[in-house]
């Protein structure tokens, strides 16, 4: 498969307008002859960093047709967009999938992208605020306002999601620049939406006793209540606040520290830019050096911003080029921007020869990239091919590597057992190695096959591999133990160490504070079956609905394992009403589920 371009769009001759009203113009104003012709644009633009299945975008248009209509459907509307767009090839094939070509169609969601990579960048505090202003002034509309179609009403749901927590983080940005009124304004917008929003409230409540403005935290609570449906289920943490300020017992919040304070990966960034964009050997030397630090690795989306902006400015060929790009691949399954994990494998598969081990490691690592954006049958092609090209040319020492990526896809599925072996196998071939980093691997191997006995519920082997994985991490790659702590303590739990609710406290925490997103909202559901344990079921089962809707908006879902143990965790308790509730930032959920197992200790 040839990965989707990461090229910029200022050669873009298509624009659409997804936030809001849908408008699509060229030159001038396009018009379609079939609304599902701007339906087939619109889903590909939202998914315009993925190659999308022509099963899935024919069952989505069309929900409840039979299948050969909706496939006739899709080719009738695709044709169509075709003859709109003339001559612009807009759609781009691959095999069954189809995707947008993003070097001629440039979205509304591209710019906020690529202003939130600015913001990212940005080498002063108040260039960085305005970026992220920028940005939330485009997500914050209604996706595609007007179209009431099933699959728009839900991916509507996600972009509110995302679009509260970047509010949140904006508001934090323009209360760091001393932009009171204006960081007031934002959160009085979002709670209007979000009125049960537990961080959101807090904020709210400390800057208005800031403003002196004599409107105070019993006022606001007040409101809220009054503005409330009947029957509105308030969330745990969010009654016991409003109880407090009832009784006059508010705490003062501490205001945020500074926002965004940049770590030592962003002012490697800086201080490197302008030679990685001239291509400075010595630049792209220290690039591939502190990018193989694992332990940088927990600055995921930083670490890979840099590497990206790096590769974009090389040509790939010389061989700390080459090791960037490798570590992009790496980074994106941790940092959940498959796309440019894909693009980067690209660049190191087009220059290196079949028989090169990082040929192999790459191909192993694209084959992983294609299970997390759901592509199995593609993701276990690649995985066998490098399994094979291992075996073909003695590459020893990447093999246990491709193992333990073929068990993880072959566990997501339910195939426990298959699974099992692999792990056992890919662990017993690196206890032989005497390869670098062999310490890391094996904490992430047994990091991994700890996950799965806990999904199985086998809880005396989950520990045993959680506990490996803790003392191969412990002098190799603590990156490795934060990922792994909340399984690891449920494991323990389970088997009668109360020390358990720690390691998943310690889990969901660091998590958050590294924004591990993906790894944070596993743990988050490792706390829900802690809660569920404990015989916690009604909050257990409230964090557990919001965190999946977190999870669906963020595009990584629960796979069928997960969802499995899931609901047996709540089989003690029976059949559990769950009202619906609006949903909170994943950050506001981990602190409640942090709370909440508390007060189990």
């Amino acid at each position: 498969m040839v990965p989707l371009s990461l090229q910029g769009v200022q050669d873009a001759r298509i624009h659409l307008q997804l936030m809001g009203e849908f408008s699509c113009a060229s030159e001038s104003p396009v018009s379609f002859a079939a609304r599902s012709a701007a339906e087939v644009v619109a889903y590909l633009a939202i998914h315009r960093n993925r190659w999308v299945p022509r099963e899935e975008l024919a069952e989505t248009i069309w929900p409840g047709t039979d299948q050969k209509v909706a496939r006739t459907n899709l080719r009738k509307a695709t044709q169509r967009v075709r003859e709109s767009l003339s001559p612009h090839d807009v759609l781009l094939k691959y095999s069954e999938n189809l995707a947008i070509n993003r070097q001629l169609v440039e979205s509304d969601l591209d710019r906020a992208e690529a202003l939130h990579r600015q913001y990212a960048f940005a080498p002063h505090l108040t260039e960085s605020v305005e970026k992220l202003w920028a940005e939330w002034q485009i997500l914050d509309h209604t996706l595609l306002d007007g179209w009431d179609n099933d699959w728009v009403v839900e991916e509507r749901k996600n972009f509110a999601i995302r679009s509260h927590e970047l509010g949140l983080r904006l508001a934090d940005a323009l209360e760091s620049v001393g932009k009171i009124e204006e960081c007031l304004g934002v959160l009085n917008t979002l709670i209007v939406r979000s009125p049960l929003d537990y961080e959101l409230l807090q904020k709210t409540i400390r800057l208005q006793s800031r403003t002196g403005s004599g409107y105070n935290a019993s006022k606001l609570v007040e409101q809220l209540l009054s503005d409330l449906p009947p029957q509105t289920e308030i969330p745990k943490p969010v009654r016991r606040l409003i109880q407090r300020v009832q009784q006059g017992q508010i705490e003062q919040v501490p205001a945020p520290e500074l926002f965004e304070t940049k770590n030592e990966l962003a002012l490697l960034a800086r201080m490197v830019e302008s030679n990685i964009r001239s291509n400075s050997p010595e630049a792209m030397a220290l690039l591939a050096k502190e990018s193989s630090n694992i332990d940088n690795w927990a600055h995921a989306k930083t670490l890979l911003s840099i590497l990206t902006v790096a590769l974009e400015h090389s040509e790939v060929k010389s061989d700390d080029e080459i090791l960037i790009a490798t570590n992009a691949c790496f980074l994106a399954t941790y940092a959940s921007d498959f796309h440019v994990g894909q693009w980067a494998a690209k660049r190191v598969l087009d220059v290196l020869p079949e028989s090169d081990e990082r040929y192999i490691r790459v191909l192993s690592v694209l084959g992983f990239l294609h299970f997390e954006t759901k592509n199995y049958d593609e993701a276990r092609r690649l995985l066998n091919e490098a399994v094979d090209l291992c075996r073909k040319y003695k590459v020893d020492a990447e093999l246990p590597r491709v193992l333990n990526r073929l068990a993880v896809l072959d566990y997501h599925l339910g195939n426990f057992e298959v699974a099992h072996a692999m792990f056992l196998e890919a662990i017993d071939l690196e206890t032989k190695n005497n390869e670098p980093n062999r310490d890391s691997r094996l904490a992430s191997f047994h990091g991994n096959l700890c996950t799965m006995e806990v999904l199985r519920c086998r809880w005396e082997s989950a520990r045993h591999h959680g506990e490996l994985a803790f003392r191969y991490a412990e002098h190799s790659a603590k990156v490795y133990q934060i990922y792994v702590s909340s399984g690891y303590g449920l494991a323990l739990l389970k088997t009668g160490d109360r020390r358990g609710i720690d390691f998943i406290i310690d889990g969901i925490v660091q998590t958050t504070r590294e924004r591990m997103r993906r790894f944070n909202m596993i743990s988050v559901d490792f706390g829900v079956a802690a809660l569920a344990d404990q015989k916690a079921f009604e909050p257990a089962a409230q964090i557990a609905y919001l965190n999946r809707l977190i999870r669906e908006a963020s595009g990584y879902p629960r796979g069928p394992a997960e969802m499995g143990f899931i609901k047996a965790s709540f089989e003690p308790a029976g059949k559990i009403s769950v009202p619906k509730m609006q949903p909170m930032s994943l950050v506001a959920l981990s602190r409640w589920a942090v709370e909440e197992l508390e007060a189990l200790k």
